[in-house]
């Protein structure tokens, strides 16, 4: 099990479990809520995966979740398509287009401490503005910040701390740094404009 960040410009994957050997089966499951009120959205999941063992190994319990809320400043609505169980195009407050602010919140844990899995864990902070020009057109600035943990380090392959004499390790059990001040944190800016037809 494996993911990047919150962009695949940065192609690294910090979390990754390498193989999980001895799989039985798998029992995933999520919920999901999301909701609008006028101008104002908010989305949440959350994911559990349940990967039973042969062999007398322990059952790897991974998961995560993520919540967001999104606000629009000049009036427009968020449409949900129920066939779709999606948000679609948002009607704008205003003939000239519409501005949305948005925030979320992700967190990841691909370790099992019980199970001897350590694929990292990282939470990640985003703060957007989004520019709805007109229903074909949007502009859209993110900056997310990801904040992940010692033994987020791709299979061994990305530092993520200092040893005892002060040279940067991609080992997690040598990382000298306290509790929650190990692994690579890094933020990133994002824009992107979307044509859809």
């Amino acid at each position: 099990y494996s993911t990047r960040s919150h962009t695949s410009i940065n192609r690294k994957k910090y979390l990754d479990t390498d193989d999980i050997l001895d799989v039985e089966n798998e029992i995933a499951y999520d919920f999901e809520l999301a909701g609008a009120y006028k101008n104002f959205m908010f989305q949440g999941e959350y994911k559990r995966d349940a990967i039973s063992r042969m062999n007398g190994l322990e059952t790897v319990d991974l998961g995560g979740y993520y919540v967001q809320a999104a606000y629009l400043l000049f009036g427009g609505r968020y449409n949900y398509n129920k066939a779709d169980a999606e948000f679609t195009r948002l009607s704008r407050g205003k003939d000239w287009g519409e501005l949305e602010v948005a925030l979320r919140y992700d967190y990841v844990d691909a370790n099992d401490f019980d199970a001897n899995i350590y694929g990292g864990s990282a939470e990640g902070y985003t703060l957007g503005v989004n520019y709805y020009f007109n229903p074909n057109v949007k502009f859209m600035m993110n900056y997310a910040y990801n904040n992940h943990d010692r033994y987020a380090n791709g299979k061994g392959k990305l530092y993520v701390g200092h040893d005892a004499d002060g040279n940067l390790t991609r080992d997690p059990f040598s990382v000298t740094e306290p509790d929650g001040e190990g692994g690579d944190d890094f933020g990133m800016l994002s824009f992107r404009i979307e044509i859809d037809f």
